[in-house]
């Protein structure tokens, strides 16, 4: 079984407020894959998300960033720079969906590239699905 977090550090009130459940609900949607295997290889598959507001921004650029290895914990850095959600809930939920598949593929290429054991088209395939799922929530 592999455990999917989403973990969120807002700059600002402003970024709190514009995001609403958002990240509830898609937190609760990578839940329901938590009773699939994926690898054995790592347990924690858990997304960074940086979100810029009036206490600051981040350096990085809007998008997927790196991948990192701690014991059994992969975590990907995701930014997200005010200009993106101050457009409101559909340009989050687009941004985040888009970028939550890139993490995902950039997990699977990173995992193989180091030769560890992933069924990547399982995951990539399921992410989708569940993500394809989140977003029609708010069309």
């Amino acid at each position: 079984m592999n455990i999917f977090v989403l973990s969120v550090q807002f700059e600002g009130e402003d970024a709190l407020e514009a995001f609403g459940d958002i990240t509830a609900t898609l937190r609760s949607q990578l839940k329901k894959m938590q009773s699939r295997a994926y690898t054995d290889e790592i347990t924690k598959l858990k997304i960074y998300l940086g979100v810029g507001g009036s206490l600051g921004d981040f350096v990085e650029s809007n998008g997927c960033h790196s991948v990192s290895f701690y014991g059994d914990t992969c975590i990907v850095d995701v930014v997200m720079h005010k200009e993106i959600w101050e457009k409101g809930e559909l340009s989050i939920v687009n941004f985040l969906g888009n970028q939550v598949r890139q993490a995902f593929v950039k997990i699977v290429n990173t995992m193989k590239a180091r030769k560890m054991h992933v069924n990547g088209k399982k995951l990539i395939d399921d992410i989708t699905s569940v993500i394809d799922q989140w977003q029609g929530n708010y069309s």
